[in-house]
């Protein structure tokens, strides 16, 4: 008899938002994920792969000779052999050991050596997105809009470390900080939204937040997760009670989530309306139930 193979794959540090309802296992939406995200409970990322051109004009002077440890002659042909295309960009080096990929140029002016010089070209990693975007923009997004976001943060990590990232300081240029980068107005869309695996074990778990310092700060969980499955059981419990008393009233979700809505009071006498808004509540029983296959026992 064959056996099977077993294969451990190794474990995933970030999701698309479209597969978290797959990985924590209960019902989710793009609308709830995006709502936390709108109130600052949820920290959602995109994975930035940017590029920008040299400045061509910084080489053009006699007697400047550009230097890289990664490969002198591949930069100063790309440097100096311009055909006015972008230069290629085969010969980057890291500069610091981050995800931000720096090209670090040394440049000596008639041999006389001037300071040195850090200019991002490329940019690559997960940075987090601010909670102003979601706030301002949250139907629009959900409705597949683009935005071109100016500011972007590093995420949340479990082992966060300052990081030391620095750039020419030029007018509408590229602006670096300790933990964000500016000015590269990054298109922004939701089917590009990532969380990371430290998020979001933290989001549903209800897990300590890590401080973006070097020094870890505990801090009180803030229990989304526990509130995050409750509301959704309570819907559940009264879709069941409401099935089984006004079958006929339940043919479709629709109708099924319009009959929870009314009967809030008897569910939620203090609030007076559901924990979901109704379009909510529809997807939550299309997700859960099959109205024709539910019998009410």
């Amino acid at each position: 008899m064959k056996k099977s193979r077993i294969i451990n794959l190794p474990e995933r540090k970030y999701f698309p938002l479209h597969k978290i309802e797959r990985e924590i296992g209960i019902p989710c939406d793009l609308e709830d994920l995006i709502h936390y995200a709108v109130i600052g409970e949820l920290e959602i990322c995109v994975k930035v792969n940017w590029q920008n051109g040299f400045d061509m004009d910084s080489i053009e002077a006699d007697g400047m000779r550009v230097f890289s440890r990664y490969n002198y002659v591949k930069a100063t042909e790309a440097l100096t052999l311009w055909n006015g295309e972008e230069p290629p960009l085969t010969y980057i080096e890291l500069a610091y050991e981050t995800d931000v990929t720096l090209i670090e140029e040394q440049i000596r002016y008639n041999y006389k050596q001037k300071d040195l010089e850090h200019r991002a070209i490329e940019i690559n990693g997960l940075f987090a997105l601010s909670n102003e975007l979601f706030r301002f923009s949250e139907n629009k997004l959900l409705k597949g809009d683009i935005f071109n976001e100016a500011v972007l943060t590093l995420p949340k990590s479990d082992n966060y470390k300052i990081y030391d990232l620095t750039a020419r300081a030029e007018e509408e240029g590229i602006d670096y900080k300790p933990t964000a980068i500016s000015g590269i107005k990054y298109p922004v869309s939701i089917d590009k939204m990532l969380i990371t695996k430290t998020e979001l074990q933290r989001f549903i778990n209800g897990n300590m937040e890590h401080e973006r310092t070097e020094k870890e700060i505990i801090k009180t969980p803030h229990g989304n997760g526990e509130r995050f499955a409750a509301k959704r059981e309570a819907i559940l419990m009264a879709a069941m009670y409401i099935q089984k008393k006004y079958p006929d009233r339940c043919n479709t979700y629709t109708e099924w989530a319009k009959q929870i809505d009314l009967a809030a009071l008897e569910f939620w006498p203090q609030e007076g309306k559901p924990p979901l808004e109704i379009e909510s509540i529809e997807r939550l029983l299309s997700k859960v139930y099959n109205p024709s296959k539910w019998n009410g026992n």
